[in-house]
């Protein structure tokens, strides 16, 4: 610091400060002292911020000066303790420091004012309470200090000479109130609205007193904002209005009672429980409560019991309270109560919640009532129950176990460890591992050694029963003696074995046999179609007939011997199945219309073919297509006299191929049509039957259908025909 700056610092008709490069007081010159107390010139802040009424405007042109590195003159600046605004200089110094220089008083008259008006002006600007100091008589501001400048966001030359309304957001009833302080009354608002400069408002509390300076009557106006406050109330609210909600919905009873057992507070259940709806219970005992409500009488004495033990106790007490309804529905509840203490141990309140357990009681009873009859049935159970620990100790077993393994008495049988029992070892280690791997058992199968020796066969089931840290505690399962049953089973294994070897026996005997019936068959056929192409002209009409009943009679042995072979090779999962692609209607239909169309004109039948579709193709095999329709349609011939046979192929929605196969026949009973496609069946049955057939001819169908994918329906009624329809799904 040169000389200059050294006695600039020691005159007492100026105050000189020097701010660092945040615009914080470094040093300062002796009689800047009498501005502020020895502890607030220790807080750089405080200093600044309480010596000029606007220290935003010297902080922002300090810092213009550090950056211009030239001086600036500030006009009409409020400094604390000088009653009339003065001028202030800053000049730039080094390293961004900032000396600020101003008058200590405007003339040499101002400096003998009355100490005590400087040390007023000095605490009026530096209280941190908004202070508004009206004038009566023109209701306008008269003055502001800086705390009141800050919370409205005036400028002091635009607050001064407001009027009261300009900064109220209510209607201006406050001035009017504060008048009373006139007549020597401190008035208080609790709560007014005011309004800042930008138009927000605020809630505020105000407090006034009267005083007169200079002949003026003056209001001085303290104004403090509550809206932190306010916001807390509101909150408070809020959390009460939800508090009581969230009290209201609960179906649980709640009641708050005083240190005297009076009633404070009491939610909907509680109301509705006790129909205290048109009840004034608010300050109400339970004593006088049962006075007032007969019926709950009993139940509200025994509260005044309840409640004195939870007194005495003096901590959270908990139990079970019976109340008749109104209506006699018995409730039970579980019911908290909870005592508060005064710091000197008196009673201030006891805080009662209550909850419907009525429907757990009764699950309770229910389930104690189950528990009796689940342990009677594992006392009395046929199959065995047990309980015992992974090393194989004994816990419990019912009577069943114990006869199982041929014990008297339960602490006979604990003598022994599990594993004894096992005849094979590693049973009972592949029984520990599957438990311990699945947490459950069912139909493991092993051999136990009885007490006496003697070998059992057993099915065990069982699951693991783990404490909190998951670590295996018991197995608990059954055990049922199946040594009969597997005996049983084995007897009826061989009976089956032994029935389906005679069944493919039969079923060999059956293909060998019509094997060598067939051929004979086609021999003599054949040889006899040879002698009538040689007799042909030479022989007359009857025996010419003989021939033709020899014709029809061959042919019906061969179809009978087809059929026997097919089903024999069906059963003996003999039959090759060749999947082509087949044209349904050239290889199969045509060639069939053809064949058959002979012999139903012969009985004088119409034999109409329609076929709706041009690509007829499907995957299927070609002879078991063939079979299906050749007896479709012999039988639709065979089984109709007068009328009509009608074959349609056509594609469904689906677009499947489907062939129906309809006649005027005789029909099919409603009771005949689940017999219908099983083997060796015929509606009518012995030698008198009218219709030839052997009963395989459907039979085959169905069978051969399923080879091909295919299904087969039927609709038909005794007297008016049949239709078969077989789908071939895509």
């Amino acid at each position: 610091m040169n000389k200059f700056q050294s006695s600039l610092y020691r005159l007492s008709n100026l105050v000189v400060l020097r701010l660092n490069s945040e615009n914080k007081l470094l040093e300062h010159s002796e009689n800047l002292s009498g501005y502020f107390k020895p502890d607030q010139l220790k807080s750089e802040n405080s200093v600044i911020n309480h010596l000029f009424n606007n220290p935003s405007e010297i902080s922002s042109a300090a810092d213009e000066v550090r950056r211009l590195k030239e001086p600036r003159e500030l006009n009409n600046i409020l400094v604390a303790g000088l009653i009339q605004p003065v001028n202030i200089s800053l000049i730039p110094d080094d390293n961004d420091e900032i000396v600020v220089i101003f008058p200590n008083s405007v003339n040499k008259d101002e400096e003998n004012i009355d100490g005590a008006l400087s040390l007023y002006a000095h605490t009026f600007n530096a209280t941190a309470e908004s202070l508004i100091i009206y004038d009566i008589e023109t209701e306008t501001v008269y003055d502001c200090n800086s705390a009141a400048l800050e919370l409205f966001g005036y400028e002091r030359s635009e607050i001064v000479n407001l009027a009261s309304k300009d900064i109220s957001a209510e209607p201006d009833e406050s001035l009017a109130i504060l008048r009373e302080a006139h007549k020597g009354y401190k008035v208080t608002i609790p709560k007014r609205i005011l309004k800042k400069k930008d138009g927000s408002s605020f809630p505020a509390e105000l407090y006034s007193s009267y005083f007169e300076e200079n002949g003026k009557k003056l209001l001085c106006v303290a104004v403090r904002d509550i809206s932190e406050r306010h916001k807390q109330d509101e909150k408070i609210k809020e959390q009460e209005i939800h508090l009581t909600s969230l009290v209201n919905s609960t179906p649980d009873i709640v009641c708050i009672k005083d240190g005297d057992g009076k009633w404070l507070l009491a939610n909907d259940a509680d109301i509705a429980l006790f129909d205290l709806q048109k009840i004034d219970f608010v300050g109400k005992t339970d004593t006088d409560l049962a006075l007032m409500l007969p019926h709950f009488k009993e139940a509200f004495l025994t509260c005044v019991d309840s409640d004195e033990k939870a007194w005495e106790e003096g901590i959270l007490s908990r139990g079970d309270e019976t109340i008749i309804k109104s209506n006699g529905e018995k409730k039970v509840y579980d019911v908290i109560k909870i005592p508060i203490f005064n710091e000197d141990g008196s009673r201030k309140s006891l805080i009662v919640f209550g909850r419907d357990i009525t429907r757990r009681k009764e699950v309770e009873d229910r389930l104690n009532s189950i528990a009796e009859q689940y342990k009677s049935l594992y006392e009395n159970a046929v199959v065995g129950v047990y309980r015992s620990t992974v090393s194989g100790k004994p816990i419990l077993a019912n009577n069943a176990f114990l006869n199982i393994l041929g014990f008297e008495s339960f602490e006979e049988f604990a003598s022994f460890n599990t594993t004894h029992f096992y005849n094979d070892k590693k049973a009972r280690r592949q029984f520990i591992e599957l438990a311990m791997k699945h947490d459950v058992i069912r139909g493991f199968e092993t051999d136990l050694i009885k007490k006496d020796g003697t070998l059992i066969s057993v099915r065990m089931n069982a699951h693991v029963l783990k404490n909190e840290h998951g670590d295996i505690e018991y197995f608990e399962g059954m055990v049922e003696d199946i040594t009969d049953k597997i005996k049983s089973e084995q007897i009826l294994i061989k009976a089956k074995e032994e029935a389906e070897k005679s069944d493919k026996l039969k079923s060999e005997f059956l293909a060998q046999m019509s094997h060598e019936i067939r051929t004979p068959i086609n021999s003599l056929l054949n040889s006899v179609g040879l002698i009538r192409e040689e007799l042909l002209q030479k022989i007359n009409d009857d025996i010419q007939s003989c021939f033709s009943i020899i014709d029809r009679s061959s042919h019906r042995i061969i179809r009978t011997i087809d059929s026997i072979l097919n089903m024999s090779e069906i059963q003996t999962g003999t039959y090759d199945l060749q999947l082509t692609d087949l044209d349904l209607v050239e290889e199969t239909l045509n060639p069939l219309m053809n064949e058959f169309r002979f012999l139903a004109e012969t009985k004088g039948l119409k034999f109409n073919f329609t076929c709706e579709e041009e690509d007829t193709f499907l995957k299927a095999d070609e002879y078991s297509v063939k079979q299906i329709f050749s007896n479709l349609i012999d039988n639709a011939i065979k089984f109709t006299n007068k009328g009509e046979i009608n074959i349609r192929l056509f594609r469904n929605e689906h677009q499947s191929l489907n062939v129906e196969v309809q006649d005027t026949g005789i029909g099919i009973s409603r009771d005949y049509l689940p017999e219908l496609f099983k083997p060796f069946t015929q509606e009518q049955q012995g030698y008198t039957r009218k219709y030839e057939g052997n009963g395989l001819g459907l039979a085959l169908v169905a069978k051969f259908c399923e080879f091909n994918r295919a299904s087969i329906t039927v609709d038909s009624e005794k007297g008016k025909g049949s239709l078969f329809r077989v789908n071939f799904n895509k």
